[in-house]
């Protein structure tokens, strides 16, 4: 019985039924005798019990090696993710383009400044991570486990230092923010109206008198494309100069307002080369500005998912000097004489 016992405590052997055992016990040779009387007579059928032992230690020593080899397999993955992450990060192997607008060195310095802070974080945090998994890994140890509630002391120290990490770098950018979003443009800049519809962009000008022509729901075509898209009122004196167009130009080193306006749904209205990145919402009129310092062609992207044809919404920003401006707007303006 005692031997029956010490069985059960190999967990990978507890199926073997000690019953089975009791039943040999009791044999014609000593009736009415218990299995513990008959020690000696049970103990023969367990004399591979050391057997059973030292197969079992076998297997605790393999699983053992396992767990220590996977902690360092996570150890090496998760510190391999983190570094040659890190390192396409500051080798800038993907990045924004070549700045073109006035605005884009103050927000490049913020990205930088951002990268850096959040990096050193995310490169400590990921290796303290590897460290742990490894240090932690199962060993086989039967040392019993602790409970901590956590520490006061260090929860509030990093609350602290998140919220003023945060809260600073709020406060650093907003004035770039605001330079743009805020601050309304000069009176010498240039107005254009741009309306996302699904898959285009279009780009209206106020022409000579300086005045945007009156649009109605109910005469708006995208099918037609052009001014019948965004229900232009010919009857509008003010709409008869209006210009239409689906390329956007405008002239270097001159203020740009931009009026953003959605046809359908919420798009959004994104020139990575100047920095320039807003929503355009049904039913609101959204201004905002930026000053191109670079002549030359830009990409304008909707980096809002729109539709299915999302992937193909995208128009061309072309930045020339005044005098190629100037021409241009007015032979749009011929063609709708």
């Amino acid at each position: 019985m005692r031997v029956c016992e010490e069985v059960k405590k190999f967990d990978e052997f507890a199926a073997w039924d000690c019953n089975q055992e009791k039943k040999k016990c009791k044999k014609p040779l000593a009736p009415g005798k218990t299995c513990d009387r008959l020690a000696p007579i049970c103990i023969p059928h367990f004399l591979f019990l050391e057997n059973w032992g030292v197969a079992f230690v076998g297997k605790a020593e393999k699983s053992t090696w396992r767990s220590r080899a996977m902690g360092l397999v996570l150890l090496i993955v998760i510190w391999l993710i983190t570094f040659v992450s890190t390192y396409f990060f500051m080798a800038k192997t993907w990045w924004l383009p070549a700045g073109a607008s006035a605005a884009a060195a103050s927000i490049d310095h913020h990205f930088t400044v951002t990268y850096i802070l959040m990096g050193f974080v995310f490169v400590a945090a990921q290796v303290s991570l590897g460290y742990l998994v490894w240090k932690y890994r199962d060993g086989g140890s039967s040392k019993k486990a602790t409970y901590s509630h956590g520490n006061m002391t260090l929860e509030i120290v990093w609350t602290v230092l998140t919220t003023v990490l945060f809260v600073g770098m709020n406060l650093a950018s907003s004035s770039i923010w605001a330079s743009e979003r805020f601050r309304p443009a000069g009176e010498n800049a240039v107005h254009v109206e741009v309306t996302g519809m699904q898959f285009a962009w279009y780009f209206r000008y106020p022409g000579a008198d300086g005045k945007f022509g009156l649009t109605k729901p109910e005469l708006e075509d995208a099918s037609a494309g052009g001014e019948a898209a965004l229900g232009l009122d010919t009857n509008d004196p003010a709409s008869k100069d209006d210009v239409v167009t689906g390329v956007m130009v405008v002239p270097v080193n001159r203020e740009v307002e931009v009026i953003l306006r959605a046809h359908d749904v919420i798009h959004s209205f994104y020139v990575p080369s100047m920095r320039f990145k807003q929503d355009a919402v049904p039913g609101l009129a959204i201004h905002m500005h930026f000053t191109p310092i670079q002549t030359g062609d830009y990409e304008i992207a909707c980096a809002e998912l729109c539709g299915l044809g999302h992937y193909k919404m995208h128009g061309m920003l072309k930045v020339v000097s005044q005098e190629e401006f100037d021409k241009w707007l007015a032979a749009r303006e011929a063609e709708k004489q």
